[in-house]
C-alpha cells in the first residue's frame, strides 16, 4: 500500500481539524472588543446582561449556509448624545444635557425592530427649570419632536451598525476556518501528525 504523500496528509488534518480555531467560545472576542470601542465613539455603551456572571447583551448566529444577523443591547445617556448626534439637527437635546437634564435612550439585543423597542427617558424643561418659566412648554414641544425623530434615526444607524458587525463576525469567521490559520494551530499544537495502518507516525513538516 502507497503512503499518502506530505501533502495529503497536511491536507487530511486540516479537514480533521477544520473548527480548531472556532471551538471555543472566545474566538469572536477581538471582534467584541473592536465593536465595544467603536459603539464608545458613537457614544453607546453595549449593556451587559446575566447577573453576576454578566455578558455582552447580544444575538446572532452564523455562517456557513445560513445566519440569522446580529442585535445588540446598549444605551445613549446624557453628554453620550454629543457623540451620537449634532447640535444643528438636535439644538433642544443638547439644551437639555447643557441645561443638567437627564436623557436615556436604550434597547434590548433580543429584539431586532429597534424602531418599536427603542425606550426613552427624559426629564422635562419644566422639570429642571421649574413649571412657571416662560419658555418651558415651548422648548418641551420642540425636545418631543427631536426625541420622536431620534427614535426613527437612531434605528436607522442601528441598523448600520448591525450589518457591519455581522460582517466582520463573518470575515473573522472565514479567516480563523481557512487552511492557513488553522494549518497554524495544528503546528503550535503539536497535531501535525497522524497514524497509518501499520502504525507506524508519519510527521508532517509545517
Amino acid at each position: 500500500m502507497n503512503q499518502p504523500s506530505a501533502e495529503q496528509i497536511k491536507q487530511e488534518l486540516i479537514e480533521e481539524h477544520r473548527t480548531i480555531n472556532v471551538d471555543f467560545d472566545d474566538w469572536a472576542e477581538p471582534v467584541y472588543e473592536w465593536f465595544e470601542e467603536y459603539l464608545a465613539t458613537r457614544g453607546i455603551k453595549w449593556s451587559k446582561e446575566g447577573g453576576t456572571t454578566q455578558s455582552r447583551d447580544m444575538t446572532w448566529s452564523g455562517f456557513c449556509s445560513q445566519g440569522d444577523g446580529f442585535g445588540f443591547g446598549g444605551e445613549i445617556v446624557n453628554k453620550g448624545f454629543k457623540k451620537c448626534v449634532t447640535e444643528h439637527k438636535y439644538p433642544m437635546l443638547y439644551k437639555l444635557i447643557d441645561d443638567g437634564g437627564f436623557v436615556k435612550m436604550y434597547w434590548h439585543g433580543d429584539n431586532r425592530n429597534y424602531r418599536n423597542s427603542i425606550n426613552v427617558e427624559a426629564e422635562s424643561f419644566g422639570q429642571i427649570h421649574g413649571e412657571d418659566h416662560p419658555l418651558k412648554d415651548i422648548w418641551d414641544v420642540e425636545l418631543d419632536k427631536e426625541m420622536e425623530r431620534l427614535e426613527y434615526d437612531l434605528d436607522e444607524d442601528l441598523e448600520s451598525m448591525c450589518k457591519m458587525m455581522y460582517k466582520k463576525l463573518e470575515e473573522e469567521y472565514d479567516n480563523l476556518t481557512s487552511d492557513e490559520a488553522i494549518w497554524e494551530s495544528i503546528v503550535a499544537n503539536d497535531l501535525n501528525s497522524i497514524t497509518n495502518d501499520e502504525r507506524e507516525t508519519a510527521w508532517v513538516s509545517a
